[in-house]
């Protein structure tokens, strides 16, 4: 299902049955009422395209949230109180654009939601940045692929990212400490030095 750029003056309300589906929402800026999306259930994906929308219901099942961003966002804010639901973020930004984590609020989100914490696949870490206070917990497995934990007294963000060698907070702090030294530019190189380019 593709929802077009058109327009659609009273809105509009998209229900799907119970088969997994696949809906992207591309930017409605002539759209004057409500954008709502109940998905019900099934494994979905919905792709969202810009910020013209006011309810997105994964109902059950493992949903995904693909959001596609060419302007920085921050996205707590941009979901809060709009998106429920969903079980996996994947960050996807455009260009110079970033999508920022304020994870001194994320136990609000964390707190409104089913699970204990918000997982988050991107491609790089150069995609994300984090805000707020945080430390590096032991990274675990997702699905098989290298997760990186951050988390902070408010709660915990898991990052699945395609380059799990950078880190997603810092992309220039290679040994997870938290600060950029000399000493990262030393564990790259030595990295290099055993294992090659």
């Amino acid at each position: 299902i593709k929802l077009l750029k058109n327009n659609h003056d009273d809105g509009l309300t998209v229900t799907t049955n119970d088969l997994p589906q696949s809906v992207v929402i591309e930017p409605l800026p002539l759209t004057a009422g409500m954008v709502q999306v109940d998905l019900r259930g099934g494994a979905d994906v919905l792709e969202l395209i810009g910020d013209n929308f006011a309810r997105l219901d994964g109902g059950s099942g493992i949903d995904r949230l693909v959001v596609n961003t060419s302007t920085t966002l921050e996205l707590l804010d941009y979901i809060e109180g709009r998106v429920f639901g969903f079980e996996e973020y994947v960050l996807q930004s455009n260009g110079n654009s970033r999508i920022e984590i304020d994870l001194d609020s994320i136990g609000e989100f964390v707190g409104s939601a089913e699970s204990e914490e918000l997982t988050v696949y991107v491609s790089s870490g150069e995609q994300i940045r984090m805000l707020g206070e945080f430390v590096y917990e032991a990274p675990e497995l997702e699905a098989e692929r290298f997760t990186q934990v951050i988390a902070n007294d408010e709660g915990r963000l898991r990052v699945v990212s395609e380059r799990p060698w950078q880190n997603a907070a810092i992309e220039t702090d290679a040994d997870l400490n938290g600060l950029v030294t000399v000493a990262d530019a030393l564990h790259i190189l030595n990295h290099i030095g055993v294992f090659g380019s």
